[in-house]
């Protein structure tokens, strides 16, 4: 939402984790980020995985290899699975 913030997917060994860093171009010194400031916001089941977070960084449109859509809340990883036909749009 304020266009500063890089968001980043990491593998882990039992899934994957999005971090933020807030503000990595305004910190950089000489084109280079020393101390990145990784604000994890969420950890996801799986791996290969396509992720859409919302604006407020609250929520991800999570889908996997298969297709399958998730609406996952990055808080606590609860998800509702999605119908591949509804359309959703973050307010």
């Amino acid at each position: 939402a304020d266009h500063r913030t890089f968001l980043v997917a990491a593998r882990t060994p039992d899934g994957t984790e999005i971090a933020a860093v807030d503000d990595p171009v305004g910190r950089a010194v000489g084109g280079r980020l020393a101390d990145p400031r990784r604000t994890v916001i969420g950890r996801l089941t799986g791996r290969g995985l396509r992720i859409e977070v919302a604006p407020d960084l609250a929520w991800a449109l999570v889908t996997d290899r298969v297709e399958a859509v998730h609406l996952v809340r990055l808080a606590d990883g609860r998800s509702w699975p999605l119908d591949r036909d509804r359309l959703f749009i973050w307010p």
